[in-house]
């Protein structure tokens, strides 16, 4: 009789802390006993709580899965670098397919290309196939142009200011054929080009044949991406045409 009063007594008081602690902190039930009957702390409790309150702020904010929630609640990977190639993503999605040689044709505007060779032409382009384009220069025949063989772009009427922010390197100005395999080309990966644009990292951007390019990433897509330069002119580099990118 005297054991069952004892345990009466016993699970009176903890039921009565239990109640206590719900009363004074808000936790729920289950894990107010848990602390009265001395299996949990009132601060493991508390972390506990406050670390699935992260991960449901995550999932509700940024529509993540739970697990990638509870990978980031609990430090295994850091927020800043999912919202950034989740952006990345995005921005990649929708830019693919962007193509400067395309946007000349549509608008018929004069465009100034450097060339495989040591070229630099301008003219106008007029039709452009899955590897080649048509290009009427302003003095000389038309010409059909593989598309390797370009390694930058942009609008005939900025050629001044362009030309400021283009400069030589000597050690790269042989003139060479375009690189064929993509294996053997300089790679730059999206998620390096997208970090920089990001950051507006002023950048130089080596070009076979020793063009350099100076300015900041303006826009991505597969194949090429912009660099806005010091006087404003967005000049296109041809991505299978890099040979090295650096910090200006």
């Amino acid at each position: 009789m005297a054991d069952r009063r004892g345990a009466s007594n016993k699970h009176s008081a903890v039921r009565a802390e239990a109640e206590k602690l719900i009363q004074n902190t808000g936790i729920p039930r289950n894990l107010a006993f848990q602390v009265a009957m001395g299996n949990l702390s009132l601060n493991e409790v508390l972390q506990k709580l406050a670390f699935r309150d992260e991960v449901e702020k995550l999932i509700r904010r940024h529509d993540f899965p739970r697990s990638l929630a509870t990978q980031i609640a609990m430090g295994q990977v850091q927020l800043e670098d999912v919202l950034r190639k989740q952006r990345m993503l995005e921005y990649l999605e929708a830019n693919r397919e962007r193509s400067t040689l395309e946007s000349f044709a549509e608008s018929g505007d004069r465009v100034t290309l450097l060339l495989h060779g040591q070229r630099r032409v301008s003219g106008v382009i007029s039709d452009v196939t899955a590897y080649e384009f048509h290009f009427a220069p302003k003095k000389g025949d038309p010409e059909t142009v593989h598309k390797l063989q370009a390694r930058a772009a942009w609008n005939a009427r900025k050629n001044a200011a362009v030309l400021s922010s283009i400069k030589k390197d000597k050690a790269r100005a042989a003139p060479t054929e375009p690189i064929v395999k993509p294996q053997d080309r300089y790679h730059c990966s999206n998620r390096r080009l997208f970090q920089h644009m990001e950051a507006g990292d002023k950048l130089a951007i080596h070009l076979l044949e020793g063009d350099i390019v100076l300015g900041t990433i303006d826009w991505i897509g597969r194949w090429e991406f912009g660099i806005k330069t010091k006087k404003g002119p967005v000049v296109t580099v041809f991505r299978h045409a890099m040979a090295a990118l650096e910090s200006a």
